[in-house]
């Protein structure tokens, strides 16, 4: 048996460079690809790099006497992902086998994937050498179809039980010398197929932006990449930080317990459509709010820091209760309350919610500043419009351009439009600045949350 490595190029599609957490089974799989060498499989699993075909990979393929290393054996492979597993597999790899199993392709010269006499005899080799290496026995392998129920990989083994009785049985005659007696697997059985909410590296989707979306929603940033619906490191970094906020098993997998709480705290968070304020919350307060526009984010205090966010109310939808108002920095916020009780803060800009009832006035401030100048907004020339894009919910509309020191005088939703006066280099933002006309007023967007329309 012959093994060159020549290793992957990492990258978030094939190779993410994530640790294995140990080695509890090796995967058999066909490449699904007749007449194709080693080489040219392990060539398609390292173009996937360009994200144009998706996620996959394996730590071997084998041609012949040839075997070709794709990974590290210590490192994540993407070759048996899904969101519906064996009850087997549950029960005795992991709720995302991906982390703990070694995969092996092997060529096949036709459909059948039926292998070659040489290539059968070096996968043998290669698997009983794995299997001796990390401590397993023969029933520690398994196929693609095994693991996920319902692919058929490898197709010959899938098709062909009593072939595969055969493969483990030489394998575990490489791996002790001993033949023994393998028994027959049994026809798949739907019933032992257990659909499991489990979504990690690699996995992509709409259920996997929708989780993106929540994390943003609950404070937990996804700068690069946003939500894309392509579960990779950055958002396994931002599920891990919430597990580990939220006192549960940090595996930066999002699965049953993970999910649960995320919704849980999305429930506590949701305002409910307005309604007759509750006695019980409307004794010092008779007001209450409705938001004009979709996605108007709300804070779990009188901030204007992404960081505070919360959640969001669309157009329609409010909160029963407005306790009253209060200055946030240079704008102001009311300080409402949901039907249970529980206070967040929203702006207050007539542009953005409606009002109805009383509500108490913030107290007047003193000032002790010296006279301003004579404004010259009114000289201030449109240019034209953006549209506000890249952002989950709404932009931040800033005093100055720069984003590490500027005060946050709004928001604008996201879809929206506001004029500018033009676009500024200022700080600590590669993409620059929007100078936008802000009640007449020069104001700044980040650079990469406005398009020119």
């Amino acid at each position: 048996m012959n093994i060159t490595q020549n290793l992957l190029t990492p990258n978030k599609y094939s190779r993410p460079q994530t640790a294995l957490k140990g080695v509890k089974a090796v995967v058999i799989h066909w490449v699904a690809n007749p007449g194709s060498s080693a080489e040219g499989n392990r060539n398609f699993f390292n173009n996937r790099k360009s994200g144009t075909s998706g996620f996959g990979s394996a730590h071997y393929i084998v041609e012949g006497n040839k075997v070709i290393q794709c990974l590290p054996n210590s490192e994540l492979a993407y070759h048996v992902g899904s969101n519906v597993y064996t009850a087997s597999a549950l029960r005795n790899l992991s709720s995302y086998p991906n982390n703990c199993t070694i995969g092996i392709e092997m060529t096949h010269p036709d459909w059948t994937g039926k292998p070659d006499a040489t290539t059968y005899k070096t996968t043998v080799e290669l698997a009983a050498s794995l299997l001796k290496t990390y401590g397993l026995k023969s029933d520690n392998l398994w196929t693609h179809h095994q693991v996920v129920g319902w692919k058929d990989c490898h197709r010959y083994y899938t098709n062909n039980p009593s072939a595969w009785v055969q493969f483990v049985s030489d394998v575990n005659k490489a791996l002790t010398g001993k033949t023994v007696t393998i028994p027959t697997p049994k026809p798949s059985n739907k019933n032992d197929l257990e659909l499991v909410e489990a979504y990690g590296l690699g996995d992509k989707g709409a259920k996997v932006k929708e989780i993106q979306s929540n994390l943003i929603k609950l404070g937990y940033k996804l700068p690069k990449y946003g939500a894309d619906s392509h579960f990779g490191d950055e958002t396994a970094i931002a599920v891990k930080a919430f597990q580990k906020a939220n006192k549960l098993a940090v595996d930066g997998i999002a699965g049953k317990a993970t999910l649960a709480k995320i919704k849980e705290l999305l429930t506590k968070s949701k305002a409910p459509s307005s309604s007759t304020p509750s006695k019980s919350n409307s004794s010092k307060a008779s007001g209450s709010l409705k938001s004009k526009v979709d996605g108007l984010r709300f804070y779990a205090k009188a901030s204007w820091d992404d960081k505070d966010v919360v959640g969001t109310v669309n157009k329609g939808i409010g909160f029963p209760t407005v306790v009253e108002k209060v200055k946030v920095g240079t704008a102001y916020q009311y300080k409402v309350k949901n039907s249970k009780g529980a206070a967040f803060y929203i702006t207050a800009s007539d542009k953005f919610v409606e009002i109805t009832g009383a509500i108490k006035s913030p107290s007047p401030t003193k000032t002790t500043s010296k006279p301003k100048q004579a404004s010259k907004s009114s000289a201030i020339k449109s240019v034209g419009k953006i549209k506000i894009i890249g952002v989950s919910n709404a932009a931040i509309i800033m005093d100055k351009p720069d984003r590490n020191s500027a005060k946050n005088l709004d928001t604008i939703a996201l879809g929206k439009t506001i004029e500018i006066s033009g676009s500024v280099k200022g700080s600590n933002n590669p993409k620059g600045y929007w100078e936008v006309i802000y009640k007449g007023k020069r104001a700044y967007i980040s650079g990469q949350y406005g398009s020119k329309v």
